[in-house]
């Protein structure tokens, strides 16, 4: 997950960085220092979460930028890391409808939790995170919770999803990502033309499917084969136009 911080206090932003790269394993996409740089970098490194201190090295400060973004419908969370503590800051800083309002100093559990929240939040309230196009935004992704780290998940990337208990796993090419979240739970996040139900515990990018072998009743995708039941048999087919 990438991370933008928009913060004129070098030691200050310096420290932050340490703390979501080395300490939460999350990527800081850039450090801005002012209005038109933070734009900038906005628009270059497409963050997928925004940390914006509010008096910065401009006339216009962090709480413009998060009304620029808003305007701009760029679908990115923001949480607001700042000194500043008065009521009227904070109300003005609330009209932005910012996931969080931290204040400095910030430690690394505090930061965590409004991290996670602020996520869980946009999650639940866009059901799959809007990401970056060229002139538009589109639905293809959404974050989990993997550990101690918020994993972006590309759902074109996904090969197939299968569950374990009370946990489910999701399968990339090069990569799974094994989450606390029941499969009925996990497939409200994907698109329902795209996703099948192939047996009890597997559901299938039919995207991906490669092969469908009737005699040993699997599905190819990629490298991957996963065990077909009789059961969805006549459906997948259907899905596929073979029936």
């Amino acid at each position: 997950m990438r991370i933008l911080i928009v913060e004129d206090d070098m030691l200050f932003a310096g420290g932050l960085k340490a703390m979501l790269q080395e300490n939460m394993g999350y990527e800081v996409s850039g450090i801005a220092q002012d209005y038109n740089e933070a734009l900038r970098l906005i628009k270059a490194t497409k963050p997928d979460l925004l940390l914006l201190d509010i008096l910065i090295k401009s006339e216009l400060n962090g709480i413009h930028i998060a009304e620029q973004v808003q305007q701009m419908k760029l679908g990115i969370p923001i949480i607001f890391v700042t000194s500043m503590h008065n009521k009227d800051t904070f109300e003005q800083a609330k009209s932005t409808s910012p996931y969080a309002y931290l204040t400095k100093p910030v430690d690394i559990e505090s930061m965590q939790r409004a991290i996670e929240l602020a996520l869980h939040k946009y999650t639940n309230r866009h059901a799959v995170i809007s990401t970056w196009s060229k002139d538009v935004a589109i639905q293809d992704s959404f974050f989990v919770k993997v550990g101690r780290q918020i994993q972006k998940v590309h759902i074109p990337a996904i090969y197939y999803l299968e569950v374990e208990r009370n946990y489910s796993n999701i399968i990339l090419k090069q990569a799974q990502f094994q989450v606390r979240m029941s499969l009925k739970e996990l497939t409200q996040k994907l698109p329902a033309n795209q996703f099948f139900r192939i047996n009890k515990s597997f559901m299938v990018n039919l995207h991906k499917v490669e092969n469908v072998d009737l005699e040993r009743s699997e599905v190819q995708l990629g490298e991957y084969r996963v065990p077909l039941s009789k059961r969805y048999r006549k459906d997948l087919l259907r899905k596929l136009g073979m029936a």
